[in-house]
């Protein structure tokens, strides 16, 4: 949000977790020629600090929108936790390593886990823009709790939140904050939708 803040960064891109694999989420962001790359992430889960992603892609080549871009995901460590597998307890990595690619088991080297796909659309910037909520989670990864904050100029907030097979975690009435036991996905970003491109991410769940 600093880097949103400063002028350097554009929005916060967010979309459901995937609680199957195979199987895809998607979400839709703006783009502009003051802030034509994509950097996306998305955690590998169950892991200890797994992830896919992409950093810097480029949707502006030369003057012209690429319309569409597909793009093969491959498996990181963050360098926060020493685990070994997807079922591992938490292990602090105190210092933490640098992310780095993972080459290894228990994935196969060079064989993708998913991909982002980015499709441009049709520009509705017409929409006017809707209250936004980009939920802070910490401790994130966790376990077994996690707290998700949040802050909305409104009255009172339902946030809807649920864990990774799909069951409702907790639904109560908030103003800042839920409390949250077990494992559940942030709350979808309520982003206006006025949105240059559409991503979508298939089975990015660990399989």
């Amino acid at each position: 949000m600093a880097a949103i803040s400063a002028g350097s960064a554009g929005e916060v891109i967010q979309a459901l977790w995937i609680p199957e694999s195979p199987g895809t989420t998607s979400t839709e962001f703006t783009v502009s020629t003051d802030h034509p790359l994509v950097t996306l992430v998305a955690m590998i889960a169950p892991t200890p600090d797994w992830f896919v992603g992409v950093e810097g892609l480029n949707l502006l080549q030369g003057q012209a929108w690429t319309d569409s871009v597909v793009v093969d995901l491959f498996p990181f460590d963050a360098g926060t936790d020493s685990g070994i597998g997807y079922t591992s307890p938490d292990l602090a990595t105190v210092p933490p390593d640098p992310v780095a690619a993972i080459t290894g088991g228990p994935f196969s080297p060079g064989v993708s886990l998913g991909t982002f796909t980015f499709v441009r659309r049709d520009d509705v910037s017409s929409v006017p823009p809707l209250p936004t909520a980009q939920p802070a989670v910490a401790p994130n990864p966790f376990n077994p709790r996690t707290t998700v904050s949040f802050h909305l100029d409104a009255d009172r907030a339902h946030p809807a939140l649920g864990d990774l097979s799909g069951e409702p975690a907790r639904r109560r009435p908030a103003r800042n904050a839920a409390d949250l036991p077990g494992q559940v996905a942030p709350p979808e970003s309520t982003a206006a939708r006025r949105d240059q491109y559409q991503t979508a991410a298939a089975n990015c769940s660990a399989v």
